[in-house]
């Protein structure tokens, strides 16, 4: 009994405190209206917001997800850690 109620005190003691700050609050904001799909009649750009990405591609499909790989678009590095790729 005794060593139950030292392991558990030794627990709250290490559980016990101060939520530790998330890495999260480190991350570049990006506050424009433009994350995703940006459509015209001209043009697509597409732009995720991926701070840690080193690269970032669009794959595109012929009928969504079950359909076949048609192409594979390399997206580039763009402001406040997003990626951008713009298809004519």
């Amino acid at each position: 009994m005794k060593k139950s109620v030292m392991l558990l005190s030794f627990l709250v003691n290490m559980f016990h405190g101060k939520a530790q700050k998330s890495v999260y609050d480190s991350y570049p904001e990006y506050k424009g209206t433009d994350l995703g799909l940006t459509y015209s009649s001209s043009s697509s750009l597409f732009r995720i917001w991926a701070p840690t990405a080193d690269n970032a591609q669009l794959l595109l499909f012929n009928k969504g997800v079950e359909g076949e790989q048609t192409g594979l678009l390399n997206m580039k590095k763009d402001i406040n850690g997003t990626w951008i790729t713009k298809m004519n």
